[in-house]
């Protein structure tokens, strides 16, 4: 299961510890990015709650796509071929 599965899952408000923990980053970072206006959130005075399904929204807009050399891509291309064909 994906993170972003992970996260479509989730019923209810992640606080900024449990995001902190699922995206593997530190508590300052996710408050840097709320300070920042970089990541959607919701915010209660000075407590600041992630909706998940948001959440999953933006990581998926921020997905990078791989790049692979066309020539190794080629090559791994035409292995999987032949192991297909066996």
């Amino acid at each position: 299961m994906t993170l972003i599965d992970k996260l479509k899952t989730i019923d209810r408000a992640l606080t900024v510890p449990e995001l902190a923990k699922l995206l593997h980053l530190g508590k300052t970072a996710i408050y840097d990015m709320v300070r920042r206006g970089a990541i959607p959130c919701i915010r209660f005075g000075y407590s600041v709650r992630f909706d998940p399904q948001e959440i999953a929204e933006w990581l998926q807009k921020r997905r990078m796509p791989v790049r692979v050399n066309s020539e190794k891509a080629t090559q791994n291309a035409r292995h999987d071929q032949s192991i297909e064909s066996r």
